[in-house]
């Protein structure tokens, strides 16, 4: 959530009896925090443990969890191609993962996505200066995800860097106005305080 992903890289895995999720989550964690901080060998070492505990599921007939652990192991597996070089295939693969977790129900009883594939999407399309593009799949994520402050602060950082002055100063307001309770530092804030400032 914070974006820092040297931190998510070293997260403990969670150990557990089985192949629950919550060891598939601490594996997700570690693998898209090596990869965004440019280990894309541990995130291998990670993605292939995904990878087991999804066939695992799928072997205990758990098709819906087998499901929704491959959408991680694929979000994952895209940052490991990006940070590799390989941005086609990337993007390629978080388009898949993003489509993917659009399309399969919420189990009723989970919290909110840890980080929705739509939104790691829309980061990478950030990345590789895609700025509508991003934009639009930062606001897809906010369609599903009300109020979340990544994507809130992402649709306005697309439209700073589309050249949309409006429609980022906008964005920004919305951001802070989400985060006026937060008594913690982000950079983000920094950022959304200063365009408005300027």
């Amino acid at each position: 959530e914070r974006g820092d992903w040297a931190a998510a890289a070293a997260f403990p895995v969670v150990t557990a009896q089985g192949l629950g999720i919550p060891v598939a989550l601490s594996r997700f964690t570690r693998a898209l925090g090596a990869a965004r901080s440019g280990n894309p060998a541990a995130a291998r070492a990670e993605i292939a443990a995904l990878d087991s505990i999804s066939t695992g599921l799928a072997d205990r007939q758990e098709t819906y969890w087998a499901r929704v652990v491959g959408i991680k192991r694929d979000a994952a597996a895209a940052w490991m191609r990006f940070a590799l070089g390989d941005t086609t295939g990337g993007l390629k693969l978080a388009r898949a993962a993003a489509d993917s977790e659009e399309v399969t129900d919420k189990h009723p009883v989970t919290p909110a996505e840890l980080l929705p594939a739509r939104e790691l999407l829309a980061d990478m399309l950030l990345l590789t200066g895609r700025y509508q593009e991003a934009g639009e799949a930062y606001q897809a994520t906010l369609t599903r995800e009300r109020g979340r402050a990544r994507s809130l602060f992402g649709v306005a950082r697309a439209a700073e860097l589309a050249g949309d002055r409006a429609a980022a100063r906008a964005g920004y307001r919305r951001f802070l106005k989400q985060m006026s309770g937060t008594d913690g530092y982000r950079p983000e804030l920094v950022t959304a305080r200063t365009f408005i400032r300027e």
